[in-house]
């Protein structure tokens, strides 16, 4: 959770695959990473995006257990029902949301989910769909279009599948109600105010922090993130 999946001169994305039946997990830990990125001096001038896939695979662990990462990667790239690039405003407005479910137990990293059932209705309905989480539309340009025809990975076509891009054009009241939550913290998940803390103060990085993280692996039965 440490670093974007892509890095340019002007963008971070962060690349997220959701299951059937899934959902997107918005775990606080990385959440506090992109606000620090996007309120910290590093970031000036960069947008930050999350670019989310949703696939038609079940039980990946199980069923490629045994395979390449190519084969997996195949698998997906030929089950990709849609993608959609959110803004982190969009996606911090989701986190923050009380008509957003939460996941504060001790199992596993400790988040706020969006169901992949509210993905397909933002694909379907995305300004609806938004403003019923309570995200302001101000400032947001919607588009649509079909991921294109011909694009080949390792020498295999592609399907083509329906894709939505939502983009922050400036909206000078989101701005206010963000700097007036840097400046407040109010209304912040529980393990929110933690986890920038131990950005802040290094022990995200700590090889306690990674056995804890990684140490050991649900077993394949387990409903886990992914």
């Amino acid at each position: 959770m440490s670093e974007p999946d892509i890095s340019s001169l002007d963008y971070f994305r962060e690349a997220k695959a959701v299951r059937p039946g899934g959902d997107l997990k918005l775990f606080d830990g990385q959440i506090a990473k992109y606000f620090l990125l996007r309120t910290g001096d590093y970031s000036v001038g960069k947008k930050i995006k999350f670019d989310i896939f949703r696939h038609g695979l079940r039980n990946l662990q199980k069923k490629f257990k045994a395979e390449t990462n190519e084969t997996l990667l195949m698998e997906l790239a030929k089950s990709t029902k849609f993608m959609i690039s959110l803004p982190f405003r969009v996606i911090f407005d989701l986190y923050m949301s009380e008509d957003s479910p939460r996941y504060d137990g001790t199992r596993y990293d400790t988040m706020t989910r969006v169901y992949s059932s509210t993905l397909n209705n933002l694909l379907a309905y995305p300004k609806d769909t938004l403003k019923s989480f309570g995200v302001s539309l101000k400032g947001l340009k919607f588009t649509k279009l079909k991921f294109p025809k011909g694009i080949k990975l390792n020498n295999f076509e592609l399907n083509s599948f329906p894709v939505l891009i939502v983009e922050d054009e400036g909206s000078k009241a989101w701005k206010k109600k963000f700097e007036e939550f840097i400046k407040n913290r109010t209304n912040a998940p529980t393990y929110f105010e933690q986890s920038v803390k131990e950005m802040l103060d290094g022990t995200l990085f700590e090889k306690e922090y990674f056995e804890k993280e990684f140490g050991s692996s649900p077993t394949i039965d387990e409903d886990i993130p992914f």
